[in-house]
């Protein structure tokens, strides 16, 4: 009985011990998650996307397309649960969290590579951007997987626009590629995506947003690239940004998939340097990890919501009986 009573007391001693503290980066976290909502607000009113179901968007957004057969998919097999997932504003808190690790601070100057596979992971990173005072340069390619920003009328382009118009962030695509096979649009011979209706809704989407058309030869995907970032960063040298960002399989950003993989998160700069493929093969992040920048990649959503511990920092997908809450969770309070 003795010891049954001073393991009830040992075990209150350890519960009233334990002190919840909110981690580095708390106010800039829920800052960049309000500016997040705002986002999604606005674009909630502009696109009306009245015909996907709450059970494929159950936080309403309007921002997971449903159409399969829209000939602006350039690559299928996308889950949706990824999806959703960036759409939380707790995940503009995670990129919070990814630039504290790098030591990211107010005025530096990122490079990113954007698609339009992950239009919520796009707004994350812009919102984020403007919560801690960081300037993007933004390189975008229109095409995107499936349940990503493919109606045509509604590319990332134009909800990029919107955003900036509203005044909501503060940057916009510096330039603009096709996307899908080559950086072409052209019809990927493995699964049938892309094609010539797809290339001319893309090329639409870029005339109407007026921004700067790169890659008019696939051969020049890597350094049509590696020319605009040199031309909006101090000495034009790429070892003076803070840091490359992709979001999405661009492979203009990433290069050509095969057996070469890089992860997801925070990159190891020297395996990306040591990628023996050729300069057009391994894409502009190759540049950049050559010349000792940190590099963050958002891909594969179900891993990149883990801590080291493989506790979710953001839970995947949808849990109605258990939604999250901004402000709440291990991406902003912690047990010491």
């Amino acid at each position: 009985f003795s010891l049954a009573v001073f393991c009830i007391l040992m075990v209150y001693i350890a519960l009233k011990s334990i002190v919840i503290e909110k981690t580095i980066g708390f106010p800039e976290k829920m800052e960049a998650a309000e500016i997040m909502k705002k986002c999604l607000s606005i674009l909630y009113n502009e696109v009306n996307n009245e015909k996907i179901s709450i059970d494929i968007d159950p936080f309403q957004t309007g921002l997971i397309f449903d159409d399969r057969d829209s000939p602006m998919i350039t690559y299928g097999g996308q889950t949706l649960e990824s999806k959703q997932t960036v759409l939380k504003p707790n995940f503009a808190a995670l990129i919070v969290d990814l630039f504290i690790k790098i030591d990211l601070t107010i005025g530096d100057t990122i490079a990113v590579g954007m698609t339009g596979s992950f239009p919520g992971a796009n707004i994350a990173l812009l919102s984020a951007c403007k919560a801690m005072g960081i300037v993007p340069i933004i390189i975008t390619s229109v095409g995107g997987s499936e349940w990503g920003a493919i109606d045509s009328n509604f590319t990332w382009l134009d909800l990029e626009k919107s955003l900036f118009d509203s005044r909501v962030i503060s940057h916009r695509s510096k330039a603009v590629s096709l996307g899908g096979y080559s950086d072409m649009f052209d019809k990927n011979p493995e699964n049938g995506y892309g094609g010539p209706e797809g290339k001319r809704l893309a090329e639409r989407a870029i005339k109407r947003n007026g921004i700067k058309r790169i890659v008019n030869d696939k051969k020049e995907r890597v350094s049509d690239r590696e020319g605009i970032y040199k031309k909006n960063i101090n000495d034009q040298l790429l070892a003076n940004y803070s840091a490359f960002v992709n979001i999405g399989g661009g492979v203009g950003s990433i290069g050509i998939k095969g057996k070469t993989t890089y992860g997801w998160g925070i990159l190891d700069i020297n395996k990306v340097a040591a990628d023996e493929r050729d300069y057009n093969m391994s894409g502009i992040i190759k540049e950049f990890a050559k010349n000792n920048v940190h590099l963050i990649n958002i891909q594969q959503i179900n891993k990149l919501i883990k801590d080291d511990d493989g506790r979710e920092l953001i839970k995947y997908g949808v849990n109605r009986n258990a939604p999250e809450v901004t402000g709440e969770g291990l991406l902003f309070y912690s047990e010491v």
